[in-house]
């Protein structure tokens, strides 16, 4: 994954190529491959269950 910290042992999918995670200030997504950036989903989130794009 293209992200620098520590990821949360909760990632969940949001779709075939995209993953979600809890860190520190929020539920964050980037691309499964490798490429691209973090992208703040939702401030503030402790958990990516209930997270949608």
């Amino acid at each position: 994954m293209a992200e620098d910290r520590s990821v949360d042992d909760q990632a969940a999918w949001l779709d075939d190529g995209t993953l979600a995670y809890a860190v520190d200030d929020g539920v964050w997504s980037v691309p499964s491959d490798g490429t691209g950036a973090p992208r703040l989903l939702a401030p503030g989130a402790s958990s990516p269950a209930m997270v949608r794009p």
